[in-house]
């Protein structure tokens, strides 16, 4: 395989990098930005990093703290449907969709904050949410 050529755009200039592979394109490229002065990395948030935020409790939009609240305030200790959580949020003066709140319950779910059930009653399959 031949020798390997990246151009690095920058705001002010252009860094080209010539290497046999992309390791030592990417070694070379560190000791470059070194030298120039550019210590700043910018990084993007990993899923592994956003996981850690949701067991810490930390989540984004007031619909998701509200309900979190529910949680807190142990609602989901027994079973609870779409249509019990929507009225519960409704009698705190929380007024959202049952899409809205549907999409945050899976949420919750998929971060194992919350766990669903699906039951069939009355020839009826509907999901059952409750704490894990």
């Amino acid at each position: 395989m031949g020798r390997i050529t990246v151009t690095f755009k920058r705001a002010t200039y252009d860094v080209t990098i010539t290497g046999d592979d992309i390791k030592e394109i990417k070694r070379e490229y560190e000791r470059v930005r070194v030298s120039l002065g550019e210590l700043e990395v910018v990084k993007r948030p990993t899923a592994q990093k956003e996981r850690q935020k949701v067991e810490r409790g930390e989540f984004r939009g007031l619909l998701n703290q509200r309900i979190m609240e529910l949680a807190n305030d142990d609602f989901f200790k027994i079973e609870k449907t779409l249509a019990m959580v929507v009225a519960e949020l409704k009698n705190r003066g929380y007024a959202y969709a049952q899409p809205a709140v549907g999409m945050a319950l899976l949420m919750f779910v998929r971060k194992k904050v919350l766990r669903r059930i699906l039951e069939a009653k009355g020839g009826k399959k509907q999901f059952f949410y409750v704490n894990p």
